[in-house]
């Protein structure tokens, strides 16, 4: 067995921002290093947002929005053949490669680094991060993306992590061997959680509060949550759906869908706000609502953690069996939406709960520790 040496491991993400500004993928991954590091190990991150490899050590929170704001790929072929010219002290320096996304130009040019160094012995991991959805409005750019580089990524990649169920069945229709698959969720930060306590609430009237927390985007089927508090309202007239997170050009739509059904006074859009509001929203809500989500999405386990009810469809992931058993899944009609809410709305919230069971099996820390045990087994041949 191997000892449990310190390993070097370079994470490649396009984008590394632990605020959630864009999305759940560069908070994983972002975490993920982090605990990786606190385990003793050497973390260093190759990114679209730096010319240099960063540690992990160099993020100082909260600076890292200052130091990582923009967003987008960079598409320099000097900077991609820069990185093959580099690709051999790569495979010299580090024991372990995992990659973030599987459709990013950055892993490719990682990937082609390593077909031209014949020498290379790196185990690279790809953890997708729901990146193998098809849809919205990039589909085409997809198809493209597939057929050019798609083949080449499951040749060069030497195993894959899933977060869900559904997502291990995504990457076995790529060819993939089941026995090349990991499933490893993503997690909650154990510190933020065990610092919110009941002050944390906001101080609103006691209208019934709805969240909905995450992106503003076509693939979460806010237009159902919406619709379904039409029906709510009718009930409970001083229920309210407090909407929060980045629009990526979405809400514009559902403002109008607001408008049209009449729900100016009941349907609120909070933009993207802090971590610590976040919690605070989700401490004051009677349940947070999330209609459709790919792999283990960060605010489903955060509202799990601190013991609200979560109500989505039978359009999300499939989640592990355990975490199955303490959400509500529903169809995806307006009406059965509703029928949830206002089950909840009528329950009070137990606020022991199930918080010291998520933070036992999915804080950051015993994720890292799944991932570590992961790169011992690839290291040592298993």
């Amino acid at each position: 067995m191997m000892s449990r040496r310190k390993l070097r491991i370079l994470s490649v993400a396009s984008i590394i921002d632990p605020t959630g500004r864009y999305g759940g993928m560069p908070i994983v991954a972002y975490y993920q290093a982090k605990h990786l590091s606190k385990l003793g190990h050497e973390v260093l991150f190759l990114t679209a947002h730096s010319r240099r490899v960063l540690k992990i050590q160099e993020i100082r929170e909260p600076a890292a929005p200052a130091l990582l704001a923009r967003h987008g790929l960079i598409l320099s072929p000097t900077a991609y053949a820069n990185l093959i010219l580099k690709s051999r002290t790569i495979n010299d320096y580090y024991d372990i490669i995992h990659m973030h996304d599987a459709r990013d130009l950055l892993s490719v040019s990682l990937l082609l680094s390593r077909e031209k160094t014949p020498s290379w012995n790196v185990p690279i991991i790809i953890q997708p991060h729901g990146s193998l959805f098809f849809g919205g409005k990039l589909t085409i750019l997809k198809k493209i993306y597939d057929a050019a580089f798609l083949s080449r990524l499951v040749a060069g990649v030497d195993f894959w992590i899933a977060s869900t169920y559904d997502e291990v069945l995504s990457i076995l229709r790529l060819g993939v061997g089941r026995e090349n698959i990991a499933t490893i969720p993503n997690g909650v930060d154990e510190e933020a959680i065990l610092g919110c306590s009941s002050s944390t609430k906001l101080h609103m009237s006691s209208r019934g509060i709805i969240l909905y927390l995450g992106r503003i985007h076509a693939s979460k089927r806010i237009e159902i949550l919406i619709k379904a508090m039409r029906h709510v309202v009718n009930i409970n007239r001083d229920a309210t759906l407090l909407i929060a997170g980045q629009d990526e050009g979405e809400w514009h739509r559902l403002t109008r869908l607001v408008r049209r059904l009449s729900l100016e006074e009941n349907v609120k859009y909070m933009g993207f706000v802090s971590e610590e509001m976040k919690y605070k929203l989700m401490k004051t809500a009677k349940a947070v609502v999330i209609p459709k989500f790919h792999c283990t999405a960060l605010t489903v386990l955060e509202a799990l953690a601190l013991n609200r009810p979560l109500i989505t469809t039978y359009e999300s992931d499939r989640l592990e069996e355990n975490l199955e058993k303490l959400i509500t899944r529903v169809g995806n009609s307006p009406e059965e939406v509703a029928a949830a809410i206002e089950k909840m709305l009528k329950s009070e919230v137990d606020e022991n709960g199930i918080r010291e069971y998520i933070l036992e099996v999915y804080s950051w820390r015993s994720i890292a520790e799944r991932l570590e045990n992961l790169y011992f087994k690839l290291l040592n041949g298993g």
